[in-house]
């Protein structure tokens, strides 16, 4: 994966919460708001994280299209074979 598209793995994943953020704004009290929305946004961080250390060395492709609700993602194995 290279840096472009972790940029819009990590500006997707921070989109989705800023929706979830949205809905949670209205639906809870202040006091309530605040403690759910550094979880939420703490969620967020450690899904980057995690999508940074472990997926760095495979190939992800992301669709916009194909799911009405978000980003659909596919994961496989990068394999680097050797040029003769």
């Amino acid at each position: 994966m290279d840096k472009e598209e972790l940029k819009a793995v990590e500006k997707a994943i921070m989109k989705q919460a800023e929706h979830i953020l949205d809905y949670v704004q209205v639906a809870c009290p202040v006091d309530n708001y605040k403690v759910l929305r550094a979880r939420i946004l703490r969620a967020s961080n450690n899904c980057i994280r995690t999508i940074k250390e472990n997926y760095n060395d495979k190939d992800i492709s992301m669709d916009s299209n194909s799911d009405p609700s978000g980003f659909v993602f596919t994961v496989e194995q990068r394999t680097d074979e050797p040029t003769t």
